[in-house]
């Protein structure tokens, strides 16, 4: 009725009048507004993303870092809009609007920390690429405690680069045009380091009576003349030092570290470096050809670093010689860097000494060249990881490898027929061998306690393999022997050769040793802790069973033994809990002590041999191998029963008494609840 409402809390209001009426809503169109702003945000006040034609909209713009505004455009210049204190404002239009920012970057402008004293401002520390920027100087030569600048000029680095480009003066003003990219400011003339702690006499560096801990040897000095004074500083258009002359550095302690530079040929003075005894680094150069024997007399040395290859070290005089003075750069554990490499491999083509690496922990990778002698202990302790050993060797000396504990691979060559007692011992990294066809023969402990040995190649020419010599080697789970059966039962086992508390798994010929047939007999320890044999099965003719054969082959279940077999070794199938049964025969005469220990589940004994069955009835039923200790049946051919005193097996206390199906045996049935 022509009345305007008024809103408050989103609701309109009025008093009826005494007549009808007219309620009429009017509407404006509210239209888009959207930003476009790549390095940078847009914040428009009170977060509006619509507005309504005639409306008022004002934003403010936010560069990022190293970014700074070009221009601001709305809807492509058709919106005009004011700036005011960084605040943007425009009057909406009857359409939508758009909000497009475009920004440049800026590149920052660093000072050398060399040029501070010279340059004294930058007209911008960030700047855009095509910006004029002005440099400020104070042009002058410049001495310090240090060293001595002196002034030709400035000139700049872009990031990235090696390339220098001058800064151009005019009218005693210098000024260079940014870059799209960061620069650097340095002065050109340089800035030299002061030697005033040197002496020196023609091409020999003779006298030092500083006290600095890190310390550059100079190889070029000169004198120069700044406000009447001379200064000696390291300039390269001077005089290059060549050598290093006697007690040059003596009783140095304060010294930690020295790089001998380039240029240096020799260090041939009487102990040039004797008692510095806090020095622990020296960086030698490729150049040098001599080191005197006592050069390093008194130091500390734990890291050298040298500047040329593996090749060019061996050239240095000293180690042509005998002086066993060499060993001081080595006697406190140094480490050896060649190019700033730690020395981990190294190539030998030349005997060694024993010991000779002993203890170097830094040492990965060792090749040994042809007809090379692998010394005693040569590389015990050391930090290999990797062996190459090349044709023409013949034996590894005793404990040559033992107890480096990172190698984890070993190449021998075909040559090989000798490994030392403890060649490998404690090589705790070790998980696979392969052995050449040439080696006959493995020494005690050879691989003693390598535990994390997994498999290992074991040729058919091999006669030998010592006392433990894969002793504690718990995860070896998989042995290749490249021969025969019969081959393999006459290689002469060691005690305890083999232990391991993995599963072990025997390959013969490339076959599975689970079923196996053997037809000569047995060694000693020939499979002992084998645990892939199942099923074993002795051909006629065969007559003894070495001790501990079988010894904690722990799947064995099935044994077959000959007529011809007269005598089992002790403790030969001990600790075989899968054992469940075995057939004695009448051949059979002894059973040596231990022969069936810990056989838990040996539940079924048949005797043939009257020699035995007169040993297991005996007042000791341990008395044959704890042959019956388990036993729960045994059957005796009935014919020898009578031919011993068998109150033991007839004590119906214990066994209950009948015979076979086919008369041929007695069977004595072990009463429930005995042991």
């Amino acid at each position: 009725n022509n009345e305007t409402l008024t809103e408050q809390d989103g609701k309109y209001t009025f008093a009826m009048p005494a007549e009808n009426v007219s309620i009429e809503v009017t509407y404006s169109q509210l239209f888009d507004i959207s930003v476009t702003s790549e390095h940078g945000t847009v914040t428009i006040t009170d977060n509006k993303t619509e507005a309504i034609a005639n409306e008022n909209v004002s934003f403010t713009i936010t560069p990022e870092k190293n970014y700074r505004i070009e221009s601001v455009n709305i809807n492509n210049g058709d919106v005009t809009y004011t700036n005011e204190d960084n605040t943007y404002s425009f009057t909406m239009p009857a359409g939508d609007v758009e909000i497009m920012v475009v920004y440049e970057e800026e590149y920052a402008i660093t000072i050398d920390p060399s040029a501070r004293e010279i340059v004294t401002a930058v007209s911008k520390d960030n700047a855009m690429s095509g910006d004029q920027i002005i440099v400020t100087v104070n042009a002058k030569d410049i001495v310090t405690d240090d060293q001595v600048t002196l002034f030709s000029g400035l000139y700049y680095i872009e990031n990235g680069s090696e390339e220098h480009i001058a800064i151009n003066q005019t009218d005693g003003q210098y000024s260079f045009t940014m870059p799209a990219n960061d620069v650097t400011i340095y002065v050109d003339g340089g800035t030299y380091r002061r030697l005033d702690e040197f002496s020196f006499s023609g091409n020999s560096l003779t006298g030092y009576t500083g006290n600095a801990t890190e310390l550059t040897l100079p190889v070029y000095y000169e004198t120069v003349n700044v406000n009447s004074q001379d200064y000696i500083v390291e300039k390269n258009t001077g005089t290059q030092v060549t050598t290093i002359g006697s007690y040059a550095f003596r009783d140095c302690n304060t010294l930690t570290s020295l790089i001998i530079p380039e240029g240096v040929i020799s260090i041939d003075g009487v102990s040039p470096f004797s008692n510095c005894i806090n020095l622990t680094s020296v960086t030698i150069p490729k150049s040098l050809n001599y080191i005197d024997p006592y050069v390093f007399s008194g130091c500390s040395l734990s890291k050298i670093f040298y500047n040329g290859s593996i090749e060019d070290w061996t050239k240095i005089e000293i180690l042509a010689g005998s002086d066993t003075s060499y060993a001081n750069l080595f006697s406190s554990g140094a480490e050896l860097y060649i190019n700033n490499q730690l020395v981990t491999e190294i190539t030998l083509t030349s005997d060694v000494s024993d010991g000779v690496f002993y203890k170097y922990k830094y040492l990965k990778k060792v090749t040994i060249a042809a007809d090379i002698n692998i010394a005693s202990y040569a590389f015990s302790q050391s930090g290999l990881t990797d062996v190459i050993i090349n044709e023409n060797v013949t034996t590894i000396s005793r404990a040559a490898f033992s107890g480096c504990s990172s190698l984890t691979s070993v190449t021998l060559p075909n040559s090989l027929t000798i490994i030392g007692d403890s060649a490998f011992s404690s090589c705790s990294s070790l998980t696979s061998v392969i052995l050449p066809n040439s080696l006959t023969s493995i020494g005690v402990n050879a691989f003693n306690n390598c535990s994390n040995l997994t498999e290992v190649t074991l040729p058919s020419s091999l006669t030998n393999i010592g006392e433990q010599a894969f002793y504690s080697c718990t995860n070896l789970t998989e042995i290749y022997y490249q021969g025969t059966m019969d081959q393999w039962v006459s290689i002469s086992f060691g005690y305890d050769w083999l232990y391991s508390t993995g599963d072990v798994n025997l390959y013969i010929d490339g076959e599975l040793a689970d079923e196996i047939t053997i037809n000569a007999n047995l060694p000693n320890y020939a499979f002992y802790n084998i645990d892939s044999i199942t099923k074993v099965t002795l051909g006629e003719g065969l007559t003894s069973i070495g001790s501990q054969a079988f010894s904690s082959c722990s799947s064995l279940t099935s044994v077959i033994l000959p007529n011809s077999l007269t005598s089992i070794g002790s403790s030969a199938f001990s600790y075989c809990s899968e054992l469940t049964e075995i057939t004695l025969p009448s051949s059979l005469k002894s059973i040596g002590g231990g022969a069936f220990h810990a056989c838990s589940n040996l539940a079924t004994v048949t005797i043939e041999s009257d020699d035995i069955y007169i040993v297991a009835t005996g007042t000791d039923y341990n008395h044959a191998g704890y042959l019956l200790q388990n036993a729960t049946t045994v059957r005796v051919l009935t014919t020898i029963v009578d031919t011993c005193d068998n109150g033991y097996l007839e004590n119906k206390e214990y066994f209950t008494t009948s015979t076979s199906d086919d008369g041929k045996y007695t069977v004595f049935t072990k009463v429930q609840g005995q042991q």
